[in-house]
């Protein structure tokens, strides 16, 4: 695991009365101490994903799990908007692509706010961006569009 040094020692100081795991509570000031800045209601709930339903609390393993997911956003917030931007673009269950359906209500809403939108053009870009042909976008395929600079 490539969680900072110092986790193991945030963890401890922490973990109070050393029960082997962080309370909500205990997390939220540990995190806060590590990243700088309180995190919020969503975070936390992201993080007892993690942890897993039956958990008492935030063993180690799952904190050092949070700590490094937590900094890889923290210094990549490129990636984090390149994320929100694909997951805009999806109405469907499937939230491993942009399916073409879903790729033409964005655009048409995007139509409806500006009228300035060419679906030629707008159908054209869909297509050249599926790399496999099958009329879904994978977050990849969106991903190198988006990093792409000519």
């Amino acid at each position: 695991m490539s969680a900072p040094l110092d986790c193991q020692t945030v963890f401890k100081k922490y973990d109070k009365s050393s029960k082997g795991y962080l309370t909500r509570h205990e997390l939220k000031c540990a995190l806060a101490f590590l990243l700088g800045k309180v995190v919020d209601y969503k975070t936390i709930k992201w993080c007892q994903g993690i942890a897993g339903r039956e958990a008492k609390g935030f063993g180690y393993e799952s904190f050092a799990q949070i700590v490094e997911a937590l900094h890889k956003e923290e210094l990549d917030p490129e990636e984090r908007m390149i994320k929100s931007m694909f997951k805009s673009f999806k109405n469907s269950a499937n939230s491993k692509f942009i399916s073409l359906e879903d790729y033409l209500d964005a655009v048409g809403e995007m139509n409806e706010r500006s009228g300035s939108v060419n679906y030629k053009e707008a159908l054209s870009a869909f297509f050249e961006i599926d790399s496999n042909k099958d009329c879904l976008v994978t977050y990849k395929d969106f991903y190198d569009l988006m990093k792409f600079s000519p």
